[in-house]
């Protein structure tokens, strides 16, 4: 959790940049009235237009967007001219007023002082953050040349969002002709980076052995550490690679991962707040004491069922259910099976109609799962897997959710085979490369479907 909000500063750039345009808009607005100047009725509700077109004018030139992922030089020009173009438009509305001239005269004024000033308060803000409110990523590097000293001089400019551990295996031998060897050396660096709470590992295409590089990826996931590799090379790469920049360094990573980016996160977790309120308040709560007494009669024991699961970078917690099972001592080693004689009478209702996922709501509104991702697997099924399956711990990339992908295509109960689970792990890991807000959505409105369609298959 550590690393989770590294979004922060986009969060306080955007809301300040609101919260200066409605105050600044209020103020001139004020000012122009004391001249007594006609100013159209509609004046006071143009704020709506003057939020509209910033909101317009910004997401055009995308300034705020990956904001440390760029020069700051660019984040400037492109909120510069994205203000330009706004005033521009805001005269086209006002300007054929006097009041309106006067206003937009002092709006100009003072939203160019107080945009100044909130980006000298941030610069400033940024550079004595020391890991509070800007979350550092540790990060270190595999390899010793050029490029791997321009990047680590990177992180060490940028030491507010990135801490440099520094570099695993110091200088590379260029004729060590043993892969086995080098590859061995590699798990013991990653080993030590894991203890260290190292999350991302950056190494240099050149220095890599192109028949170890597969295995240096299988075994950096196993540790749920993500592997990105710096290209030696000045032309994009291709293939199913993502390529992004940091600065004018080139940085290829084996996935594509849209939830790292600050934006989507934020719009995925305001989903999962709406939605976990919703169902908290309006559903669990006359439905948590129903079912908590027809519990308590069927059988004796706690009305929640809870069991440590694994969840996003293989953090464990609390995952929580309304238990459909008597008491027994094998919960959490054991899956449940189809005719199980530990589920009750009322469980076999509950995880028909998914009625006993409901208390995970509390989990997505605490910030440990999502409303949609991969779920979450108990920690014994987690060792088992990632053992035999390839990239089984890329899905822990992501928070787990009450409903996803997998689910929704009918991969969900007992996996009686290896090949069941991996089929769950593929449609896993195409949801973290591929999301979308709508995909959610979708998700969500088929897992409600099947639920009362009867679809959904489960016991």
């Amino acid at each position: 959790m550590k690393n989770y909000y590294n979004y922060s500063p986009w969060l306080i750039i955007q809301v300040s940049d609101y919260i200066i345009l409605n105050y600044v808009y209020c103020l001139s607005l004020a000012i122009a009235s004391n001249y007594n100047s006609p100013f159209p009725i509609w004046g006071r509700s143009f704020i709506i237009i003057i939020n509209l077109l910033w909101f317009a004018c910004s997401s055009y030139f995308r300034h705020s967007t990956s904001v440390f992922a760029k020069k700051k030089q660019y984040h400037f020009w492109n909120k510069l001219l994205a203000y330009m173009v706004m005033v521009i438009l805001c005269f086209f509305f006002t300007g054929q007023f006097f009041g309106g001239r006067v206003f937009l005269f002092f709006f100009c004024i003072l939203t160019t002082f107080n945009f100044l000033l909130r980006e000298f308060l941030f610069n400033v803000l940024e550079r004595h953050a020391n890991g509070t409110i800007i979350k550092q990523k540790k990060v270190a590097i595999w390899g010793f040349n050029q490029s791997a000293l321009r990047l680590a001089e990177y992180f060490k400019t940028n030491d507010t969002i990135f801490s440099f551990e520094g570099f695993l295996n110091g200088e590379h031998h260029e004729n060590a002709d043993n892969a086995k060897d080098e590859l061995i050396s590699f798990v013991n660096q990653l080993d030590q980076a894991t203890i260290n709470g190292v999350t991302e590992v950056y190494t240099t295409l050149s220095h890599c052995s192109n028949h170890i590089i597969d295995d240096m990826i299988l075994e950096a996931n196993k540790r749920c550490i993500r592997l990105k590799f710096v290209s030696d090379f000045k032309y994009p790469a291709t293939g199913s690679f993502c390529v992004n920049y940091l600065d004018h360094i080139q940085i290829i990573s084996p996935n594509s991962e849209p939830l790292e980016e600050g934006p989507h996160r934020i719009r995925k977790r305001l989903l999962d707040i709406t939605i976990s309120l919703f169902a908290l308040f309006f559903i669990l709560s006359w439905l948590y004491p129903l079912l908590a007494i027809i519990i308590k009669c069927q059988s004796p024991g706690p009305v929640l069922f809870k069991q440590k699961r694994t969840g996003r970078n293989n953090l464990q917690f609390w995952c929580y259910k309304f238990r459909s099972m008597y008491m027994n001592n094998e919960s959490d080693t054991k899956q449940v099976f189809k005719g199980d004689a530990r589920i009750t009478d009322v469980g076999k209702f509950l995880r028909k109609t998914s009625l006993d996922e409901f208390p995970q709501f509390f989990n997505v509104l605490i910030g440990n799962m999502s409303v949609v991702g991969p779920r979450p697997h108990m920690l014994k099924h987690t060792d088992e897997y990632s053992r035999i399956i390839e990239n089984y711990m890329v899905r822990q990339y992501m928070k787990p959710g009450i409903t996803g992908l997998a689910q929704i295509k009918g991969l969900r109960g007992e996996t009686r085979d290896v090949k069941s689970m991996e089929e769950r792990v593929k449609h896993d890991i195409w949801y973290l490369e591929h999301w979308k807000f709508i995909l959610d959505l979708k998700i969500i409105i088929i897992t409600i479907f099947n639920i009362f369609t009867g679809k959904d298959k489960v016991y």
